[in-house]
């Protein structure tokens, strides 16, 4: 599984930060590496895994979001979306001549203005959180953000536990240009 991702929700908003495996090689431009994606106006989501996997359900879920804003003239619902693509996901496991995507998401947004957030994993399955981690290192993290995790969180209390949350699950110090905030 890839590096760290975190998302955290808070009052009015949800956090998602992701840590980047830098490349060894200074030529290599780390602002290449996206973790963190924003789908549609309201979402978006952190990914841990494959990238080229990653690009391919952030785009499933931003025509998804954007089909459902022709159709219906409003935002699609993060859950109508999460359940979208734990479909597909799963679907990826039962065909033959197909492999599962090696990627697992966070997406959040909002169900008439509160914001949510869904953990998809790579068979599909779907669950809430207010505030999770998934990649490398996860079940400690997870475990931090159990710990420090209170509700309604201000938006810089929020984003100081998720940076919190990486630097625990990370075995080294690291650069901060090694977050995709």
């Amino acid at each position: 599984m890839g590096g760290t991702a975190i998302a955290v929700t808070y009052s009015t908003g949800i956090i998602f930060v992701a840590f980047r495996n830098l490349p060894a090689s200074s030529l290599a431009d780390a602002g290449s590496i996206e973790k963190s994606f924003a789908v549609d106006s309201g979402l978006g989501c952190v990914t841990a895994g494959l990238i080229a996997d990653s690009r391919v359900l952030v785009e499933f879920l931003r025509v998804e979001a954007q089909r459902h804003r022709l159709t219906y003239g409003e935002s699609a619902p993060f859950t109508l979306l999460g359940h979208a693509l734990g479909t597909l996901l799963q679907q990826f496991t039962q065909f033959g001549g197909t492999r599962p995507f090696a990627v697992s998401l966070l997406l959040g947004g909002f169900n008439a203005g509160v914001p949510g957030l869904i953990e998809l994993d790579p068979s599909g399955a779907t669950i809430g959180w207010k505030a999770y981690a998934i990649g490398r290192n996860r079940r400690a993290v997870a475990d931090y953000l159990e710990e420090k995790f209170t509700e309604n969180l201000s938006e810089e209390a929020a984003f100081k536990l998720a940076v919190q949350a990486v630097a625990e699950g990370s075995p080294t110090p690291f650069p901060p240009e090694a977050l995709d905030v």
